[in-house]
């Protein structure tokens, strides 16, 4: 997943959510990040470590006071 940040802010990457709204894995929490491009990558698992079923799933991005929901497919 790439992002761009315009300005050096705390981050949160905190949420992966399936269609029903269920957190399954959290990705970066309260990190500083400089200005610039980033990519963050979701290994396709859980927060207990076991792989997800393929389907639809959201994220969740929190820069300073923006916020930014996306939808991914997680394939076979």
């Amino acid at each position: 997943m790439m992002y761009w940040l315009v300005k050096w802010q705390i981050l949160n990457f905190a949420l992966i959510m399936n269609v029903m709204g269920q957190n399954k894995a959290s990705l970066a929490e309260a990190q500083w990040k400089p200005e610039g491009p980033h990519a963050v990558r979701w290994d396709g698992r859980d927060a207990a470590g076991r792989a997800v079923v393929p389907g639809a799933y959201y994220y969740v991005l929190d820069a300073g006071n923006r916020r930014a929901v996306k939808g991914m497919i997680r394939g076979w």
